[in-house]
């Protein structure tokens, strides 16, 4: 991975790394790398705070049914499963999130860069 740093080290001027960020400001294709990664986030924090709040209403208005053992005789209660199970999804978003940004978003944004630097 390229340091950003020494990108700006290299460019020469301030006006030099004014007009390279225009350019690729303008580029249709940033645009649709930060509109697909915008997209990608918003989805994937709805699903968040959908988990999240249902698990509190459940705590909220079914405490009861938060407190009954999974199975009889299980130590283990429906509200630690339910928690259990938003942790894994948690951690499933963020392989998820993690897996675009490395594959789909880096591929992009290098070919952003790459052609940013031949137009120099």
């Amino acid at each position: 991975m390229r340091d950003i740093h020494s990108d700006v080290e290299n460019s020469g001027t301030a006006a030099e790394f004014a007009r390279r960020f225009r350019d690729i400001h303008s580029d249709p294709k940033f645009t649709r790398l930060v509109t697909s990664r915008n997209r990608l986030v918003s989805f994937l924090l709805l699903v968040i705070f959908a988990g999240y709040f249902a698990f509190l209403a459940m705590v909220c208005w079914y405490p009861s049914m938060v407190a009954m053992p999974l199975y009889d005789g299980a130590g283990v209660t429906v509200g630690v499963a339910a928690e259990l199970v938003l942790f894994i999804v948690f951690l499933a978003i963020s392989a998820i999130y993690v897996s675009f940004a490395n594959g789909k978003f880096d591929a992009l944004l290098s070919s952003i860069l790459t052609q940013g630097k031949g137009t120099r």
